[in-house]
């Protein structure tokens, strides 16, 4: 099948989207209309070889959305069609940060996208500082400020796919360099992304200054924390993705974390990851 061919069926594929379900999209506040203390987090890797199965990816996604309402969306691997549709079906309700980073996937030679969606009723976007590796740009950090408590933090989102825990030690020093050098540094960062090889080093700083919520979750103890499944192949039990967290003392508390393996394996490679937490110290269950 030649590219125009997989082009069309990508578009036909967008249309019958727009033709149905996007029509009864109801994208509710986030927070509901008294609490907006509670924000949720949700991290996805969206690539995937098949192009002719993006419009169905992209059906999964709002159906994301649709059921989890996330404060914010961190998408990685993300085409540039399907990023392109996405931001407009719900700029309504979401901003975007780190819409001008690309990388380019090797094996297919195509463009992909590492952008943070954010609800506009709570967040303002700040500022986006991309971070390359050559011209290529893995890691974008987010900064976003709560317009109801007036606080800053940052989602920082990264594709760290190699398999090569040195390479992937390389990349992650330059963007522990680049967050540490910001001005934001002071307040609360999330890491959120794929980190496909977890080097000894890497694994020392998530039990020390990026802690990794889902294993401080005691509510996770016993589950398998397999998150790359290439459409249901794979279960080793491994964590690929991830939500970090260098919090600061007073900002957020009462943090659980999942991950949705009930999400469809059809069109995706990767399970979703998923933070809920707090603004206020109301049942504080994480302690740092």
């Amino acid at each position: 099948m030649n590219i125009l061919c997989l082009f069309c069926l990508f578009k036909l594929g967008l249309a019958a989207i727009a033709n149905s379900s996007l029509h009864s999209l109801q994208l509710k506040n986030v927070f509901g209309s008294h609490d907006r203390s509670n924000i949720s987090l949700i991290s996805l890797n969206t690539y995937i070889l098949e192009e002719t199965r993006e419009s169905s990816q992209i059906e999964n996604i709002l159906g994301l959305i649709r059921s989890y309402h996330p404060a914010i969306l961190a998408l990685q691997g993300f085409s540039e069609t399907g990023f392109q549709f996405l931001r407009e079906k719900i700029s309504k309700h979401y901003g975007v940060l780190c819409k001008d980073f690309e990388n380019i996937d090797a094996r297919m030679n195509k463009k992909e996208y590492i952008p943070v969606f954010y609800d506009k009723s709570l967040l303002q976007g700040v500022q986006s500082i991309g971070i390359k590796t050559g011209s290529l740009t893995h890691t974008c950090m987010a900064v976003l400020n709560n317009k109801f408590t007036n606080k800053y933090f940052s989602v920082v989102n990264l594709d760290l796919y190699s398999a090569n825990e040195t390479t992937t030690d390389v990349q992650f020093s330059k963007v522990l360099k680049v967050i540490m050098d910001s001005d934001f540094y002071k307040f609360p960062i999330f890491i959120t992304g794929t980190i496909n090889a977890v080097s000894h080093n890497l694994n020392r700083l998530m039990h020390t200054t990026f802690r990794n919520i889902y294993d401080l979750d005691i509510g996770n103890v016993g589950l398998n924390k397999n998150t790359f499944h290439n459409h249901g192949k794979i279960n080793d039990g491994v964590q690929r993705d991830f939500i970090l967290l260098k919090n600061q003392p007073g900002y957020f508390f009462d943090l659980h974390s999942r991950i949705l393996s009930d999400f469809p394996k059809d069109n995706l490679d990767h399970y979703p990851v998923y933070l809920s937490f707090r603004n206020n110290p109301a049942n504080p269950q994480i302690k740092y």
